[in-house]
């Protein structure tokens, strides 16, 4: 069966193969092989698509070698047989050119199934990769997760009570959980499912198992003596706020990122969006269905890894094997040393306070007055990786000349930055969409190699081009040719592939005449000659002849229409041939001037087209996206950081550390190659999202804190934040890090990209922002501030009972997360969440009869955990 596809009735059978090659071994006879325009037997053929990487001759022009040869087999698509058998053809000769070996030829080709095809293989390189990640995201979570016992001079021991490796594997399969939702429920919405939509698991799982960290040290820094249900209620009117609030600010980011012109990131950006709601309320009813039971296990002082086993305390172990010592040693209720009552009744008092990290108003602090050095050490510096930030790391930071030399990065960051931005590159050239080891690749570098130079040929159409037949018409035209084949990127008139030059040519050998000699009826009659002859009839399809039935009468004056005539040309194509056409920024500069051209000359409606055309409408949209994007995510994270945090000041310090980010990112995206493309824009836009989280919390402590020197407000907000910044910008990048290794570009890129927003980011939250934020402090706006908290703590403690909060110390190895600093906002809801969780009727009882709740201090201790 014939599958080409015919015009003028003969299939398309590359006719310059065998003209080259008479050309090329016979020139006497049949003429000299000249480029790009050769003369075979009186006829002009263009050879720019068909020889490529030509060699010249100096002297006389002529080409002496060539190094590609372009050959197009077209197949006809008319109806699903045609597409089926079209298919199984392509499928066949691939199969053949894969098999190819010849040592004097190499063959790369390319199919209209390949791009496809290939694309698809990006998903299948990654689905290898999810599990690796899930067992390095449990392993990482496991390990935060883990708690120790010890006391002073003796080895410490995990505490399997505390312990919560089960929840923090419950965590990263509750993350995928959602994500497996999220495909299926917009699957079954028929939403479209796109290959780059492969990476969202990845970076959905490891940015939510955040959120099972901080439900983790919620708990954890709970009274352990209180009933299971208050302190499940106390940990999630804490966390559980602070979860919303997290979501919300990543929906509203990529919700954004639907806005966008691109189809690609609009479906990554609603897979998002619902993944991040589905893992959401998993993450409210799953994990925390599994906190209560450990909850439950803890509080009955039961093994977390064999609930029916009870663990040994730890000075019982003493006497008991290795292995109890070792694997089934956890701490009880009872294990915090009581405080003497003595101690009790006159070393310690209720104060009304202001928690210094949450500004929470709505608590107690238990001031301790004559405790033991230990005891005060312990309660205020907490674990040794905060000790470090606040005693050493933020000390050496706000040293005069530490600060001088971050200044001086600083600004030569946005310098580089600056640069970087300046060499921008736009767009998705198609041979990024490919894998590494895409048979297609091959092709599409020896196109730009050898084609793309020089030879590629661009259409142009004159879709109302008026009355051929007039000299004056036929001169605008002429003019208008030779704007666009005489421009920056044009080949000359040597690159023209013209049907009127070549009718002109005609007319002479044909009946002796020139085309200014004809009428407006004889010109178009001897144009229609001109398109009957077999070797002009490949421009037949170049000219769209305008013809009008020629009417006769008979003798009975009846009128009958004879044959149709043509009087006019209403539309007709040319070809103009181009040069440096290779890279993304040569097809954006010969696109927009030949639509620059056409667009000076509306009255021949002009429109030009090549198959890149498509793509490099998607590179220069790529731009005035990502600004569109970075504006309006900006002004989202702006509101959200009014609505959240109570000072003004700290949105200014979040607006230009959003700013400064971003600016970083794309500089530095440059610089390492990489081009701002679909892949960066998604990354770009997920980077608004979390420069809130990098720069919000510090800027907030920092302001908050009632420390009069900027030092200790620095040690302070380092103290309680550095390292939760940098823990859950570990999670991220240990999530992402398993694509490193993978042959694609879209997924080497946008671990690239992601890597390079976790690493600007956490630079800004504990090194570049501390030091703006001390160098640029206002004692003016810092005692304004002390005033007005003073003032509204003295209105509110005369206006509400006040109940006291115990203080819990932390475990060692306990993970809080950089995202606990929203306590303080939105009060209504985190009520919402403690009425939800149903508190103890006699609680609720003593709130109704206006009682206040103080809760006791024994499990303050410096000894265990």
């Amino acid at each position: 069966m014939d599958l080409c596809l015919k015009a003028n009735r003969f299939c398309y059978n590359n006719p310059q193969v065998p003209i080259v090659s008479q050309m090329f071994a016979e020139p006497a006879p049949f003429g000299n092989l000249s480029y790009p325009r050769a003369t075979f037997a009186n006829t002009r053929i263009y050879l720019g698509l068909t020889l490529g990487g030509t060699v010249l001759d100096p002297f006389s022009g002529q080409i002496t070698s060539a190094k590609a040869w372009f050959l197009i087999y077209q197949l006809r698509f008319q109806n699903a047989t045609d597409n089926r058998l079209g298919e199984l053809w392509e499928r066949k000769l691939e199969q053949v050119l894969k098999a190819y070996n010849d040592g004097l030829l190499r063959v790369s080709f390319f199919h209209s199934h390949t791009l496809d095809e290939e694309l698809s293989k990006n998903g299948d390189y990654l689905a290898p990769k999810m599990a690796v990640m899930f067992i390095a995201l449990t392993i990482f979570a496991t390990f935060c997760t883990i708690t120790f016992v010890w006391e002073k001079g003796r080895v410490p021991t995990i505490d399997w009570t505390r312990s919560t490796p089960l929840l923090a594997v419950a965590g990263v399969i509750g993350a995928g959980m959602g994500v497996v939702s999220a495909i299926g429920l917009l699957s079954l919405a028929g939403v479209p499912f796109c290959e780059v939509i492969g990476v969202m698991p990845f970076l959905v799982i490891s940015v939510r198992l955040d959120n099972t960290f901080l439900m983790v040290s919620s708990l954890f820094h709970t009274r352990r003596t209180a009933p299971v249900v208050e302190r499940i209620a106390e940990a999630m009117s804490d966390a559980a706020v602070s979860i919303t609030i997290t979501v919300l600010t990543d929906i509203l980011s990529f919700g954004v990122g639907y806005f966008t012109s691109f189809p690609a990131v609009q479906l990554f950006c609603i897979y998002t969006c619902v993944a991040m709601m589905t893992t959401f309320v998993y993450q409210l009813t799953f994990l925390l269905g599994l906190l209560v039971l450990h909850a439950r296990n803890e509080a009955n002082g039961r093994h977390v890894l064999v609930p029916c086993l009870k663990t040994v305390r730890f000075k019982e172990a003493e006497s008991r094997s290795v292995f109890v010592r070792v694997f089934c040693v956890g701490s009880a209720k009872c294990d915090t040393p009581a405080i003497p009552h003595s101690v009790r009744q006159n070393s310690f008092k209720f104060t009304d306070g202001t928690d210094r990290l949450t500004g929470n108003r709505h608590c107690l602090h238990a001031a301790l007055e004559v405790p033991t050095a230990a005891f005060k050490a312990d309660t205020q510096e907490g674990t040794c990786v905060t000790r470090f930030f606040r005693n050493h790391f933020a000390p050496f930071l706000m040293k005069p000349w530490t600060k001088l030399v971050v200044v001086v990065l600083y600004i030569l960051y946005l310098g580089t930055s600056l640069y970087g931005c300046l060499g921008l590159r736009e767009g998705l050239e198609p041979v990024n969409l490919l894998v590494s080891d895409s048979y297609a690749i091959p092709f599409y570098r020896d196109l730009g190699r050898y084609f793309w130079q020089i030879g590629v040929q661009v259409q142009v159409t004159f879709n109302k081009p008026g009355n051929l037949s007039d000299a004056v018409n036929r001169r605008h035209i002429y003019e208008v040719v030779r704007k666009f084949s005489n421009g920056r990127h044009g080949m000359g008139e040597g690159g023209l592939e013209f049907w009127l030059q070549e009718f002109e040519h005609f007319l002479p050998k044909y009946n002796g005449l020139q085309v200014d000699d004809l009428d407006e009826s004889r010109f178009y009659e001897n144009l229609q000659a001109f398109l009957s002859f077999t070797e002009f009839s490949r421009f037949s399809a170049d000219v769209v002849l305008e013809y009008v039935p020629e009417m006769t009468t008979e003798r009975n004056g009846n009128k009958i229409s004879r044959n149709s005539v043509v009087r006019g040309v209403s539309a007709f194509r040319l070809m103009v041939g181009i040069k440096d056409f290779a890279n993304a920024i040569e097809q954006t500069e010969v696109t927009t001037a030949f639509r620059e051209t056409a667009a000076l000359y509306p009255q021949y409606n002009i429109t030009t087209f090549h198959y890149m055309w498509p793509f490099v409408d998607q590179y220069m949209q790529i731009l005035p996206n990502v600004l569109q994007e970075v504006y309006s995510g900006m002004a989202c994270m702006i509101l959200i950081a009014l609505l959240l945090i109570p000072q003004p000041l700290c949105s200014v310090w979040v607006t230009l550390m959003i700013a400064s980010i971003d600016l970083g990112v794309v500089g530095y995206m440059t610089l390492w190659n990489l081009p701002m493309d679909c892949i960066s824009m998604i990354t770009l836009i997920m980077s608004i999202g979390f420069s809130v989280d990098f720069s919000a919390h510090i800027a907030y402590a920092y302001t908050v804190s009632e420390d009069e020197s900027a030092v200790d407000r620095i040690r302070f907000a380092l103290g309680s934040l550095a390292w939760p910044i940098i823990q859950g910008g570990l999670a991220t990048v240990l999530g992402v890090l398993v694509l490193a290794s993978v042959n694609s570009y879209m997924v080497n890129a946008f671990f690239k990209t992601v890597l390079l927003v976790i690493i600007v980011g956490v630079s800004h939250g504990i090194i570049f922002l501390p030091v703006l934020l001390s160098v640029a402090d206002l004692q003016a706006l810092r005692t304004l501030y002390c005033e007005t908290s003073s003032l509204a703590r003295s209105v509110f403690k005369n206006s509400r009972k006040m109940k006291a909060k115990d203080i819990s110390s932390r475990s060692a190895c306990s993970c809080p997360t950089h995202r606990s600093l929203s306590r303080p906002i939105f009060p209504k809801l985190r009520e919402w969440y403690k009425h939800y969780l149903r508190r103890p009727k006699s609680y609720q009882d003593d709130q109704q009869n206006g009682k206040p709740t103080v809760f006791s201090i024994e499990s303050l201790s410096s000894v265990h955990r």
